[in-house]
């Protein structure tokens, strides 16, 4: 894979379950590998120069990613991805798409 993987909105129900599966699959011996990192969201740059909230715009929870190992148990696995990969390879920031 390359490309960076970039934290999505969230909530803390969604993280809680991501958690719990990842858990799974460790005590399971079926991931080798992995992490999560999730953080409060920045105050958007609008709000920061104190323009009104955009029509339509929610605050997330919170903002995750994770990336672990799954399926080892089978012989080499996968890897499952939680975020937003930025799949520009020519350095510019590109415009990232979800998987």
């Amino acid at each position: 894979m390359n490309g960076k993987n970039l934290p999505v909105p969230s909530t803390y129900v969604e993280v809680a379950a991501i958690l719990q599966n990842m858990a799974a699959h460790v005590e399971a011996g079926d991931s080798f590998e992995g992490s999560i990192e999730y953080s409060m969201p920045d105050v958007p740059e609008w709000a920061q120069r104190g323009e009104p909230e955009p029509e339509g715009w929610e605050q997330p929870e919170v903002l995750v990613r994770a990336a672990y190992r799954i399926g080892n148990l089978d012989g080499q696995g996968g890897y499952r991805i939680i975020g937003s990969i930025n799949e520009n390879l020519s350095g510019d920031k590109g415009t990232p798409s979800t998987h």
